[in-house]
């Protein structure tokens, strides 16, 4: 992909031939913008925007830099939420890696294989199911309770496009949108897009009506 190897997110120690830092990398990381946030260990949220990425771990840019070891979780544009543990620190930021099961990785690299080629080929989003443009007021209960005034954008039977009134939920964040569960899969800036994953189970007050 033209990549550069640079430095490790994991240094080894000196040796006694060079003081140079050895590259462990078991996956190759491309130079990948992608805006997002992360949650400290006192649960503050700050922003980032990554430098380079791979499926097992990332560069990111951003002015606060987690402590050395330290667990955080990132929750990325398009990528959605992932765990890692922080490596090192750069002038720019810091380095982490993810801490994710194999599936996880693969899911990730799919991802990231598909973001760095879209603009350079003029890749099409992979949608199969035809979507039909509307524009109506939608309301969408977050994972926590929350309700989100949206605009819908577009509809299909297996999911849909909205425009969020304010900030628009990450990729991997759990909606309900009617009686619809649905999966968030897309988001950039206030723009986000969903999959449908089900039907909301009933209350006992509608189970008796």
């Amino acid at each position: 992909m033209g990549a550069d190897e640079g430095q490790s997110l994991q240094a080894s120690p000196d040796s006694s031939q060079s003081g140079r830092l050895k590259d462990k990398r078991r996956f190759r990381r491309i130079p990948l913008a992608i805006h997002g946030r992360f949650l400290d260990k006192d649960g503050q949220e700050h922003t980032l925007l990554t430098q380079d990425i791979s499926c097992a771990g990332v560069h990111a840019i951003s002015s606060q830099r987690p402590a050395l070891d330290e667990d955080i979780v990132l929750y990325l544009d398009d990528l959605g939420r992932i765990a890692g543990r922080v490596v090192r620190h750069t002038p720019a930021g810091f380095g982490l890696v993810f801490e994710s099961t194999a599936r996880k990785r693969d899911k990730i690299a799919d991802r990231l294989v598909w973001l760095w080629n879209k603009d350079r080929l003029g890749l099409e989003d992979d949608r199969q199911v035809k979507r039909y443009v509307s524009g109506g007021a939608a309301l969408i209960i977050l994972a926590d309770g929350r309700n989100l005034q949206c605009r819908v954008i577009d509809i299909s039977v297996t999911g849909a496009g909205f425009e969020a009134f304010t900030q628009a939920p990450f990729v991997g964040e759990s909606v309900t949108v009617g009686n619809l569960k649905a999966e968030v899969v897309q988001s950039q800036g206030r723009n986000f897009g969903v999959r449908f994953m089900g039907r909301v189970a009933p209350t006992d007050a509608e189970q008796q009506r």
